[in-house]
Formats: structure tokens, C-alpha cells, sequence
């Protein structure tokens, strides 16, 4: 499964960031978990989007490289 993960961080120094992971279902919870440590959820946003077949071939502009380890996104 293919999601897009935005996230907004309130402060400054920290930084705002979108990224589409490549995951499996299994590896859900532990991506939120982590995205949970580093987020203050009275001051941040995350929005993690689940895309279907149908939206992640209408969605890509441009040639970069998904991100394939899933250890990229769980750890």
C-alpha cells in the first residue's frame, strides 16, 4: 500500500514535510507509533492518506525515487 504522509510542525526550527511510503499493512501501527514520539500533538499536525490504485497513478509529477525499506518509515 502506497499513503502520503504530510506533516506540519509548529515550530520553526523544526520542519514541514511530504512524503509518499511504500507499506504494508503490518507496518502501519509501528510508523504511527513513531510519527506519535515526534510529533506534540497539542501543536502539530500529521496526515497519513491511503492511496488507492486509481489516485496513486494520478498523482505523481516528476521522476523522484519512492523510498522501498520499509525500515525507513517504521523505525
Amino acid at each position: 500500500m502506497r499513503c502520503v504522509v504530510c506533516y506540519d510542525r509548529a515550530d520553526d526550527a523544526r520542519h514541514e514535510s511530504v512524503f509518499v511510503a511504500n507499506r504494508e499493512d503490518q507496518d502501519a501501527t509501528p510508523m504511527q507509533q513513531r510519527m506519535e514520539r515526534l510529533v506534540y500533538p497539542n501543536l502539530d499536525c500529521v496526515h497519513i492518506v491511503e492511496l488507492c490504485a486509481v489516485c496513486d497513478g494520478k498523482t505523481v509529477l516528476g521522476a523522484a525515487e519512492t523510498v522501498l525499506d520499509p525500515e525507513f518509515y517504521v523505525r
